[in-house]
């Protein structure tokens, strides 16, 4: 077996250190943090001024921040250093001890505080009403959590506690509510800091769709390739659960960078591929990312060395476009396997056979012409990915 693939190291973003600043401290900030707001409402950068309804809404903080960004100069006599000086990058400590980062990590922190426990208090009371009716709940309830044990502390403090030592950074913002409503504390945990490789709602929600013993299975499976596969494609993570562990390696081997596209498709083309033999996986390679499980049995009446001559050859003769069509699951049911069987039943050498496939390709891309442009108008629609 080849040397395994090393995926790209994984970047997390930097968390500045924490700090705590005294009572006195915190009124000053809050203070110019409320001036700064003042100012860029005046200067129409921002709708709202109200902090208290800035502070609690995340869209709002978000906005409050991208324009304290872009209009730094109409807070310089405000954001400075021990000597006075503007400060304007993110690590200079200021003048109340703290950095820019980590004003903005108390930011966010304080605005996690306010969402978590108003989502805390209205799911609570849906599902207090909704088991009162039916004893069901919504699509989108919070994820249950066992019942603790009474102790005056509430579920968005304890999911709180959890994620502050990874709250920090404004992209953070959109996704405060989900990190509450997609995830339970279990998952969590066992996320840790690669919960900062999510950074999109949809990578949240195709992680969450995990409880933590897959998560788990496949850290195990994935080991030091689990963030690499979080940062590349988190929606690879349900397949990676779902289908044979020992078959990892040799995906890594036939697919390579590819392997999570191939993971992250959908359950029944993982299944249809679970007894395809290593042989034929290893021949088609990065093509199982896409192509559709009616081209593979195309290829059932001919040998895997065969199959390899066979796509190699075309994907020469025909042009990228005969990978393209064998992605299309009409294609691998009419027009494919008639293809492969009119080369099914060459007995010769390997470089006959290379050459039998040389002289029908030209033929072979004469009668596909119409198909393929066919499908390049498809793909070209407007609104087709």
């Amino acid at each position: 077996m080849a040397d395994k693939l090393k995926f790209p190291a994984v970047t997390y973003p930097e968390l500045p250190d924490s700090i705590e600043l005294d009572a006195q401290q915190k009124r000053r900030l809050i203070a110019a943090v409320k001036t700064v707001l003042t100012r860029l409402h005046e200067a129409g950068f921002v709708r709202e001024a109200d902090y208290t309804k800035v502070i609690g809404r995340p869209t709002l903080l978000h906005a409050f921040i991208t324009a304290y960004r872009q209009n730094p100069e109409l807070a310089e006599d405000l954001v400075v250093d021990a000597k006075g000086r503007p400060v304007r990058d993110a690590d200079t400590p200021l003048v109340c001890g703290a950095t820019l980062a980590q004003v903005m990590q108390m930011l966010i922190f304080t605005c996690a505080k306010r969402l978590f426990t108003e989502v805390d208090t209205k799911i609570a009371a849906k599902q207090t009403q909704s088991a009162a009716k039916s004893g069901g709940g919504g699509l989108f309830r919070r994820k249950a959590e066992p019942a603790p044990v009474k102790s005056g502390v509430t579920d968005a403090e304890r999911r709180l506690a959890d994620l502050r030592p990874l709250l920090a950074f404004d992209w953070q913002l959109p996704l405060l509510r989900l990190y509450y409503v997609f995830f339970d504390r279990q998952q969590l945990a066992e996320l840790g800091r690669d919960l900062l490789l999510l950074r999109t709602p949809e990578s949240l929600e195709a992680v969450a769709t995990c409880d933590v013993n897959q998560m788990r299975k496949v850290r195990q499976v994935l080991r030091q390739d689990f963030s690499a596969m979080l940062a590349a494609k988190p929606q690879a993570m349900r397949g990676i659960a779902y289908w044979d562990p020992q078959k990892y390696p040799l995906m890594v081997e036939a697919l390579g960078a590819k392997v999570w596209d191939f993971y992250a498709r959908d359950i029944d083309f993982l299944d249809f591929c679970a007894d395809l033999e290593p042989e034929r996986i290893q021949v088609l390679g990065p093509l199982m990312a896409t192509i559709a499980a009616e081209s593979i049995r195309a290829f059932d009446r001919v040998s895997p060395e065969k199959m390899k001559l066979l796509l190699s050859g075309l994907a020469v003769e025909i042009g990228p476009d005969f990978v393209l069509l064998m992605n299309e699951p009409g294609f691998g049911r009419h027009a494919l396997p008639s293809i492969v069987q009119s080369f099914a039943g060459l007995d010769v050498e390997p470089e006959q056979f290379r050459e039998v496939v040389r002289l029908k390709g030209a033929a072979l891309k004469s009668s596909l012409a119409g198909l393929i442009e066919k499908r390049r108008a498809a793909r070209a629609a407007p609104g087709d990915e």
